[in-house]
């Protein structure tokens, strides 16, 4: 019924770690293969670092973990170099104890413009790996119910109270949230998750 908006997913370094950008991880773990440990908390942060690998040819460790929270003690204590994560781990970044070197969105976020994307710093990767939000009903719903629950959801989204709540969460404000627009990001969704899926050997548990 409603598209709600992407959210994005950043490539972090400890401070500690002797690389201050992408360019410098990358040579860093060219020159030391299989020196550096990337860690992931759920399936879709170990699809973006097995994709990550693939279009890097790097030859970084994945760690993963159960959660964000065990992943983030290991990562702030230095025990694992660098952690994929949602932008609420950009607030390791403003305490001063990570850096975000890459973000997996095909263009720069609004609210951290600074931080390139994956695309830009791995040309021709295309790079393109995040999370969404989206309201569904049954497949029969009459489009007049349709119509009116996507206007009153559309007008919730453009609340400023309700806005600056997304943007804290780091959840982006979509261009276009109709039905039409919603229908056609679960199926590029789908059929770009499951290449992804495939290609990391990832099995139903």
């Amino acid at each position: 019924m409603a598209y709600l908006g992407p959210q994005p997913y950043f490539i972090f370094s400890n401070v500690q770690q002797p690389f201050t950008t992408f360019a410098d991880f990358s040579a860093f773990a060219k020159a030391n293969p299989g020196k550096v440990a990337m860690g992931v908390s759920d399936t879709v942060t170990l699809i973006i670092a097995t994709a990550l690998k693939s279009a890097t040819n790097l030859d970084f460790i994945i760690v993963p973990y159960k959660g964000g929270g065990p992943q983030n003690t290991d990562f702030i204590g230095n025990q694992i170099a660098m952690a994929v994560g949602t932008p609420n781990m950009m607030q390791f970044v403003h305490s001063g104890k990570a850096r975000a070197l890459s973000a997996t969105t095909p263009s720069r976020v609004s609210f951290a413009p600074q931080v390139p994307t994956v695309a830009e710093v791995v040309p021709g990767s295309n790079f393109d790996v995040q999370t969404w939000y989206a309201v569904a009903g049954p497949a029969k719903m009459p489009r007049a119910i349709v119509d009116r629950l996507h206007a009153a959801i559309d007008k919730v989204l453009h609340d400023p109270d309700m806005r600056k709540r997304l943007d804290d969460l780091g959840v982006l404000m979509p261009a276009d949230t109709s039905p039409e627009a919603t229908l056609g990001l679960m199926r590029d969704y789908q059929e770009r998750m499951s290449k992804l899926v495939k290609a990391a050997g990832i099995k139903p548990e």
